[in-house]
């Protein structure tokens, strides 16, 4: 992949990843307030048991640092062949992470539709 066509995939990637993690961290918040639900992400139910604000934070945090380390490593990724393959490599992990949350996504969405 050529880094000119990249910018705009590094876009579209973070965008994603942003509206997924937003997604994810809705359905979490109304499954809380549900009978039968249980989460299973132990960070997650830590900070559930201190207060809601926490998993917003977090959530948030991970989501803007990872947004940010990738529009930072595209950067260096112009300066050297070791930062192409930084960028490349957290690129498309973070490629296979978006699709887990998407999918994470959406099968709360359908349980949560299944639940009302």
């Amino acid at each position: 992949m050529k880094l000119q066509k990249c910018k705009y995939r590094l876009a579209l990637l973070i965008v994603l990843l942003n509206l997924a993690n937003l997604m994810d961290l809705f359905t979490t918040m109304i499954a809380f307030k549900l009978p039968h639900f249980v989460e299973i992400n132990p960070i997650i139910l830590s900070l559930a048991k201190e207060s809601p604000l926490l998993i917003v934070l977090f959530k948030i945090g991970v989501v803007l640092s990872v947004s940010l380390l990738l529009l930072s490593l595209y950067e260096f990724s112009q300066e050297s062949e070791f930062g192409k393959a930084l960028f490349f490599g957290a690129f498309w992990g973070s490629f296979l992470s978006c699709i887990v949350l998407w999918l994470i996504a959406v099968h709360n969405v359908v349980l949560l539709i299944l639940h009302i």
